[in-house]
């Protein structure tokens, strides 16, 4: 069963723009009786900030959802490689495509 202090933080958090007297107002809606300073202490106790404040700040995870497209890591490392002329190292740059996780190789360069 879902307590109302579930309901006010889902509902804050799915609705970042929802101030405290909309979500009281879907409260209401959904047969709970909740006041505004409830509301109010409810998201303050658990860290969540007011509607405006709220609103302004992008979880990491739903900028990663949304740029996903278009997202590349890379990563510089060294891979030391046994040949007939004895142990090389070779530097390689490669780029990690975030959508479909193909990775491509850049370049390599073989210390001297």
């Amino acid at each position: 069963m879902t307590t109302i202090v579930d309901l006010v933080m889902r509902m804050a958090l799915d609705n970042p723009p929802w101030g405290y007297t909309r979500i009281q107002g879907a409260m209401a809606n959904l047969g709970h009786q909740v006041g505004r300073g409830t509301i109010a202490n409810t998201l303050k106790e658990n860290r969540i900030d007011p509607a405006p404040t709220r609103d302004a700040h992008t979880r990491w995870s739903t900028f990663l959802k949304a740029h996903r497209e278009r997202l590349t890591a890379t990563d510089f490392l060294s891979v030391e490689v046994f040949t007939f002329k004895g142990l090389i190292t070779y530097y390689l740059l490669f780029l990690i495509d975030i959508a479909s996780r193909k990775v491509h190789v850049a370049g390599y360069y073989p210390a001297s």
